[in-house]
């Protein structure tokens, strides 16, 4: 029996790939990550975790899941060892999916985020927007319907007074449904938000980690210009409902002026209103559908996240709102491409051994190798 097999092991590397990308090269024994740290840490185990790198929300929290299972399973293996993950892209959010957990956030010693697009989840007051954004819509509708058949009513007979009376009870059937059923929506709302909020938010692992990111990533260019995109839905919105009002006005005032003074038909001209009302109506659906496809960051996230958007805001950022430590690599040449490059840079791989033994004397472990000195310039 060698002395290599009785020594134990010191440290287990967990490596853990991004969207799209299973499989990935530089998890596999032989890159020059996987070099680097077996070469300063002789004693430890490398192990590649995979899961299907899909662009979705579900895809990430099956991977948290199964990633709590690997890491309970290499905790058994090796007792002893620290245990580090070491993720790109995506694939730190798997970890800090994972780390919500307490009994992984124990076994964990860190997390090395390497160009991650760490997800930001807003609670919107969805409740409240949308009972509303219903009421006026229904107010507008209800309201101009019923200045219609009041002021045709004796023109056009008994239909007339059928259309008022009808209005009129929906307008208070609306009152009291909103009086009465408004409160509890609001709470099925909020908790539907909270719900969603707790799921897909990332949380703040009491774990250290250690985020590395290069300026001008393309992918992080990609998501701040994502980012953009959705907040113009928002202009759109407030034009859509601004044509919406003038709609009603505009179409009363024809209907003045084009029927009354000159005898046309009042059926027509309650046709021809009720049409307009109803384009309006429907182009303003068509915008805030649009809008919700665009907050949802379908790009980004994944389809599945339309209807979330309905009650939160999904955003991204280069760097969390918890406290990190932060290491900039200033990368030469091209940005493109800078995304996938920063786990085969040559100072990436000299300062993560750097990083380990930095770990190690933080938490108390005092048989932490010697490894060469890198230039750095690491930040929290």
């Amino acid at each position: 029996m060698s002395l290599a097999d009785t020594t134990p092991v010191s440290h287990v590397f967990v490596l853990i790939h991004g969207t799209f990308a299973r499989g990935a090269k530089w998890t596999g024994e032989d890159s020059s990550l996987c070099r680097a740290l077996k070469s300063a840490y002789p004693p430890s185990r490398i192990m590649r975790f995979e899961w299907t790198g899909a662009n979705a929300h579900s895809a990430r929290l099956s991977a948290a899941e199964l990633l709590r299972e690997f890491v309970r399973a290499a905790a058994a293996e090796c007792p002893k060892a620290r245990i580090h993950l070491i993720c790109h892209s995506h694939g730190g959010n798997i970890s800090l999916y994972a780390l919500k957990e307490k009994s992984i956030r124990e076994r964990v010693a860190s997390v090395v985020c390497i160009s991650t697009p760490f997800i930001q989840c807003i609670r919107r007051d969805t409740g409240s927007l949308v009972v509303r954004l219903a009421l006026v819509l229904c107010a507008l509708l209800v309201t101009g319907v019923e200045l219609t058949a009041y002021y045709l009513g004796s023109m056009i007979g008994r239909v007339g007074e059928i259309m008022l009376v009808g209005n009129l009870l929906v307008l208070f059937a609306t009152n009291f449904g909103a009086r009465r059923y408004g409160p509890g929506l609001h709470r099925a709302f909020y908790a539907k938000r909270d719900a969603i909020a707790e799921r897909i938010d990332p949380g703040e692992p009491d774990v250290i980690v250690l985020v590395i990111r290069s300026a001008l990533d393309e992918a992080a260019m990609f998501l701040r210009l994502s980012f953009i995109v959705t907040r113009i839905p928002h202009l759109l919105n407030v034009i859509a409902l601004t044509l919406l009002l003038f709609s009603f006005v505009g179409v009363g005032y024809y209907a003045y002026s084009s029927g009354l003074r000159t005898g046309g038909s009042i059926e027509y001209l309650y046709l021809t209103w009720f049409k307009v009302a109803m384009i309006a109506l429907l182009s303003f659906g068509l915008v805030i559908t649009s809008s919700l496809i665009a907050r949802a960051h379908p790009l980004v996230f994944g389809w599945e996240g339309l209807f979330d958007s309905l009650f939160v805001d999904l955003n991204v950022t280069t760097t969390p709102s918890f406290r990190v430590v932060e290491h900039k690599v200033g990368l030469p040449g091209r940005f493109w491409g800078r995304h996938s490059a920063l786990y085969g840079d040559e100072t990436v791989l000299q300062f993560l051994p750097q990083w380990v033994e930095m770990v190690d004397r933080v938490t108390g472990q005092t048989q932490a190798p010697k490894v060469p000195t890198a230039p750095s310039e690491a930040h929290v």
